[in-house]
């Protein structure tokens, strides 16, 4: 209608202008005026149909979440003001249930953000396939969903929300299934006149999750006790002006490289508080009436007054961000902070201001050590980490469970621990369990490790199994401790046994660890065959047969790797690949190679190749740890040149064939 109605006034204008302006008028003038002036309109009400669009599109936008398409919180609490005025109305009944997947943030911390946003997008889908007619589904948070449900009366509501749950616990990420927990309120039964219903389903969702999650709750007002600001307040007020609401315990933790309590963290505990509640929600609920600085600054006050720490441990006490600025903190830290660990936790965003950077830089000043909680999650992202520069990187249980059988964790935590030994940061992970978890750590060069594998929080001081410690702690010889052979994956102990091979068997053995070095499917060992312009396959492969050799006329990029001892990579797909050699990987079902010559004296002796079944280049880092390799592989390039039927007894071929002398006995 928009568009039709400005196009047809202008049609109709144009007809009333020629016949009272154009009467007479040149033929050829009269059509060229009217075929512009239609023009105009005609763009005129192009115009109008564009706006038309984008405005109705604002409109949806503004109405929906961007990410699952869902109605977003607005449109959810329109919709509910909407439906309670029509239940008032006719004298029907309304219901709302709030569901909160379980352990969402796991989720996210584990497989990437990309993941979670694809389950909620899975989840928003289910739940859209339980609601018909009237019924409505929003999404009101990061993994809060909201149905609300006209006509239906309690029973019928926890019947839709038992429904829901069955229907998203189908649902698996990475074979894992999903578990979520709900709420359910309804008008009149629970609320007469129907404003609170979204608060009492909310609060009946925190019982649920607070009763162990997995499971729906029908509000009951002896559990969900909804509290004004002020009573808030008041409660939080009550624990401060009580000595003996708050204690501390401590959990130690150990420094892998020695086995030894290198530290302690203070946790606190409400142990003396009405009414019983976790330590998270009472620190939140203070952070909500304006006594979060308040409840923290006594939190550190009774950590801090524990007297008898041993000696040459540290002690780590949280604060967030908020508070770390405020007068409350600043009040109860001592002068002297040399043996203190200030743990920024990740309940909050970093502040952009000044005071922030000024607070972290006068702790420092003072002999504190910063750290962060839960790096590279939470608020605590790793532009946080690049702001912050702690001194410690404290890596979430989130990513040590299950890391020694999950390669892609043990990849990421490398790779923290590599960017904080360029900052000269250490690293401590938590949530120890498994002594396999512990082994892990010490493999990566984390620095610090703490956990209930370790030791549980306690009563001030608790100390670790000390035969547990013993399996990730270096062994000691003559008053030093001694580097203890590390992880396959560590490139210093390849060398080290490439240094050592003798046989073909320990030849073999150190391809394999290669592999999985360089993230490759197959390594190759050639020797370079004198004056013959050929390479000679030493490691055995079922593709190749045995001393298998592969002529320079055939596969001039492996020449040419040889000659000018460059270091190359041939990609299938990569047009500017050499066609012989994309051909060979094509056969042998291969997508990939890297080429490194293997020198020794500044002459080429051997050729190192490793194949991926998936295009993907090597990286920088990769190619330098190849290089490395290559290097270490030449002892036994040379040992081993007369092939694998001789058991490397004999060589039919001399250092010196290839310009590379040995010293002589004097």
């Amino acid at each position: 209608m928009g568009v039709r109605l400005p196009v047809g006034c202008g049609l109709a204008t144009l007809g009333l202008v020629a016949a009272e302006d154009f009467v007479g008028l040149n033929p050829l003038a009269t059509f060229l005026s009217l075929v512009t002036m239609l023009a105009v309109v005609m763009r005129l009400g192009s115009t109008l149909a564009r706006v038309n669009r984008q405005s109705r599109a604002l409109i949806a936008l503004a109405a929906t979440d961007p990410l699952t398409g869902l109605p977003n919180h607005r449109t959810v609490h329109e919709q509910l003001a909407r439906e309670l005025k029509r239940a008032r109305g006719i004298a029907a009944p309304l219901s709302v249930v709030a569901i909160d997947m379980d352990h969402f943030k796991t989720l996210n911390d584990t497989y990437g953000h990309a993941e979670g946003d694809a389950a909620l997008q899975a989840i928003a889908d289910v739940l859209s396939e339980q609601v018909s007619g009237r019924q409505l589904v929003g999404r009101v948070g990061g993994e809060e969903f909201v149905l609300v449900l006209p006509e239906t009366g309690p029973e019928a509501a926890f019947a839709v929300a038992e429904r829901c749950r069955a229907a998203l616990a189908k649902l698996s990420l990475h074979g894992a299934g999903l578990s979520c927990s709900a709420g359910v309120a309804s008008y009149p039964a629970d609320d007469p006149d129907g404003t609170r219903l979204l608060e009492l389903a909310d609060g009946t969702l925190y019982w649920a999750k607070s009763s162990g999650r997995g499971q729906s709750r029908r509000y009951d007002p002896r559990n969900v006790v909804l509290l004004s600001m002020a009573e808030q307040r008041a409660q939080v007020q009550a624990v401060l002006d009580s000595p003996g609401a708050l204690s501390a315990v401590f959990q130690p933790i150990v420094e892998l490289a020695t086995g030894r309590v290198a530290g302690y963290e203070a946790l606190a505990r409400f142990t003396g508080a009405q009414p019983t509640r976790s330590p998270d929600l009472w620190f939140a609920q203070a952070r909500r009436c304006g006594l979060g600085p308040a409840l923290e600054a006594r939190a550190l006050g009774v950590a801090l007054s524990v007297p008898d720490r041993p000696a040459g441990t540290f002690l780590s006490v949280n604060v967030s961000p908020g508070a770390l600025v405020s007068s409350e903190v600043a009040a109860v830290l001592p002068e002297d902070l040399s043996d203190l660990v200030i743990e920024l936790t990740e309940d909050e965003v970093f502040s952009e201001g000044l005071a922030f950077d000024a607070a972290l830089s006068s702790l420092r000043d003072r002999g504190a050590r910063i750290a962060v909680d839960d790096a590279g999650a939470g608020y605590a992202g790793l532009q946080q980490v690049v702001r912050v520069a702690p001194e410690i990187l404290k890596v979430d249980r989130s990513l040590i469970r299950g890391i020694d059988t999950d390669a892609s964790k043990m990849a990421l935590l490398e790779a923290l621990t590599r960017f904080a030994s360029t900052t000269g940061a250490a690293v401590c992970g938590e949530g120890i369990e498994k002594v396999e978890e512990l082994r892990m750590l010490a493999r990566a060069d984390v620095s610090y490790a703490q956990g209930y594998a370790l030791g549980r929080p306690g009563p001030p001081w608790p100390s670790v199994d000390g035969l547990l410690v013993g399996q990730a702690a270096a062994d000691v010889s003559m008053g030093m401790r001694v580097s203890r052979a590390g992880a396959p994956l560590a490139l210093g102990e390849i060398a080290s046994l490439l240094g050592r091979v003798r046989t073909f068997a320990d030849l073999e053995a150190g391809v394999s660890l290669i592999e999985r070095l360089l993230h490759g499917d197959e390594v190759a060992v050639s020797r370079v065959v004198p004056h013959e312009r050929c390479v000679e396959t030493l490691t055995t492969h079922d593709s190749v047969e045995e001393l298998g050799r592969f002529s320079y006329d055939d596969y001039p990029t492996t020449e040419h790797v040889i000659v000018d001892q460059v270091l190359g990579q041939v990609v299938v797909d990569d047009p500017c690949a050499d066609a012989a050699e994309r051909a060979l990987l094509s056969a042998l079902g291969y997508e990939a190679l890297l080429m490194v010559p293997i020198v020794a004296r500044g002459v080429t002796i051997g050729l190192l190749e490793v194949s991926r079944r998936v295009a993907r280049p090597w990286t920088a880092g990769e190619i330098d740890q190849a290089q490395l390799v290559a290097q270490s592989l030449a002892p036994a390039v040379l040992a081993f040149g007369g092939g694998a039927s001789d058991g490397g007894t004999s060589v039919p071929w001399s250092p010196a064939d290839f310009g590379v002398h040995s010293a002589q006995p004097d």
